[in-house]
């Protein structure tokens, strides 16, 4: 693990104290007494903020609910979320109405409509009122690009000239380098913000494109995010068209929101779904006009329900329950949720998240605004946490969301803190229990099972026959940084012990130090 700071010389980098501790491990004959693991955390202020020596904060794991039912403290949790929304929604600058849903390991757990969905004959949402989702369309663009490259040849790191060879604009920074999927998915291709296109704009992709060759970067690529609309209709538009052979929204149809039955989601606005669509409402509560984005549609086009996009953030984080992903590979999704860029507030960007950080928790979010309606669908991965929030009229729905999590979230660690289950001790714990060579020693201490050797200990669970998991516990204000944990790579190794030649019980961690070996004496 990591030597106390506080004992070492400024100069001495990080890395080095990482090296440091692995070689210690691997020294086959050690007789040299060394600090056990507790002395060697340090405790730190809080008061500094974040940073690379600050405790890393404890996550209980999401675990199923008793009986499948939602604790009665999780929906007190709830019932506080809801007479949250409605005290905002009782506001005069509120949107007429808001439908919401919130998912938890792949279940509804909670479903909040209120207002109106038509203010003149003042009908109220249900959870499958659909509402238009604007710019949350990009996220059904994301996954569009990424099925296309889980069923084709397709890499989201190539050229955008490798499936259209007209693709071109100005580089007055002469970087001379191609404009990727990824790069325009992850907000860093530098493209402009909008269209080369009068709005709502009737063109197609080849008369975009040339527009655009007249066009500039106003920014190098991989500088800094710079959010595009330009940048997923292209992404959208010349992915189902030279892929899939097929219009964006036949495209999203077949590939996205069939497979996931989500019914009443879409770009083709026909009579029924204008019929039971939200009205949208100015800020003066003026009912808004509908209107096409043409081109435009990959950028925020689409409309949904409550009730459909659940079923969207159930799929995103099926991998991180044990379960498949409906539409993509596991690893696929999984790479979805990581962020891209981090800004110097904390914030960060991914593909196509706009994201930060809450109570510890990364939480990833994409809104959306578009005359007469806000949305914003997120998911907090290490709580396996879904959320949609829609609205048929204008708001800062970050906020919204914000306000929503910064009640609930406390308030569930603790109730998923009291579900944890406790470590699994082996059947026969005392066949394990001992001393080792070179000072190694095997005991149980308050439920634990403890490994001790070269310095350091940490609790070990039990999986099958002879085979064990590391799992260092969480010490509270003593817990070590989070950067230290994932430099020493202890967590989650597995910990074997067998028979050797003689018959003797030998303890191997052969993903730290390999050939490392300790006899039971």
């Amino acid at each position: 693990f990591v030597v106390d700071m506080v004992l070492l010389p400024k100069s001495v980098s990080t890395e080095l104290i990482a090296i440091t501790t692995f070689l210690m491990m691997i020294v086959t004959c050690s007789s040299i007494p060394l600090q056990p693991l507790q002395s060697l955390y340090r405790v730190h202020d809080s008061s500094r903020g974040s940073g690379p020596m600050n405790p890393c904060p404890f996550h209980p794991k999401p675990v199923n609910f008793p009986d499948d039912k939602v604790p009665s403290q999780v929906a007190d949790l709830l019932d506080q979320a809801q007479k949250q929304v409605e005290k905002a929604m009782s506001e005069e600058e509120a949107p007429a109405g808001l439908s919401m849903g919130i998912s938890y390991r792949g279940n509804t757990i909670k479903e909040i409509n209120l207002g109106y969905k038509d203010r003149s004959d003042k009908s109220p949402p249900t959870s499958d009122t659909p509402f238009r989702i604007a710019s949350i369309t990009k996220l059904f663009t994301t996954l569009l690009m990424h099925f296309a490259a889980s069923e084709t040849n397709f890499d989201i790191n190539s050229s955008v000239n490798s499936l259209r060879k007209d693709f071109k604009i100005i580089d007055p920074f002469n970087t001379y380098s191609d404009i990727t999927f990824n790069q325009i998915a992850s907000q860093q291709s530098g493209l402009p913000r909008e269209t080369p296109c009068i709005f709502p704009c009737s063109e197609n992709t080849t008369t975009i494109l040339k527009n655009l060759a007249k066009e500039r970067l106003i920014l190098p690529t991989w500088t800094r995010p710079s959010y595009s609309n330009l940048g997923f209709c292209l992404i959208g538009n010349i992915i189902a068209e030279e892929i899939f052979g097929a219009s964006f929204e036949e495209s999203i149809l077949v590939n996205i929101t069939q497979p996931l039955k989500m019914g009443l989601t879409g770009n083709k606005y026909t009579k029924q779904i204008l019929e039971k669509l939200a009205v949208g409402y100015t800020h003066d509560d003026q009912p808004v006009p509908f209107y096409n984005l043409g081109w435009d549609n990959p950028a925020g086009q689409m409309y949904s329900t409550v009730h459909d996009m659940l079923l969207l953030t159930k799929d995103i984080l099926a991998p991180l329950r044990d379960e498949h992903s409906i539409l993509l590979p596991d690893q696929m999704m999984r790479e979805l949720l990581t962020a891209r860029y981090l800004n110097s507030d904390g914030s960060f960007f991914g593909a196509p998240w706009e994201s930060w950080q809450q109570h510890s928790y990364n939480v990833l979010a994409k809104g959306g605004n578009l005359d007469g309606y806000s949305s914003i669908v997120a998911v907090v991965p290490d709580l396996q946490l879904g959320i949609v929030m829609l609205w048929n009229g204008g708001t800062n729905e970050i906020e919204w969301l914000d306000n929503v999590l910064d009640g609930f979230i406390p308030g569930f660690k603790i109730v998923l803190e009291s579900l944890q289950s406790p470590p699994v001790l082996p059947p026969n714990i005392d066949y394990y229990v001992g001393l080792y060579s070179n000072g190694a020693r095997v005991f149980e201490n308050k439920g634990l099972m403890i490994v001790q050797l070269l310095g350091f200990s940490v609790s070990i669970s039990y999986i099958e026959d002879n085979m064990f998991r590391i799992d260092i516990p969480d010490l509270k204000d003593k817990a070590l940084p989070c950067l230290f944990q994932e430099m020493l790579g202890f967590q989650d190794q597995y910990v074997y012990f067998k028979k050797d030649s003689n018959d003797d019980l030998v303890l191997t961690i052969p993903g730290l130090a390999f050939g490392l070996e300790f006899v039971k004496l």
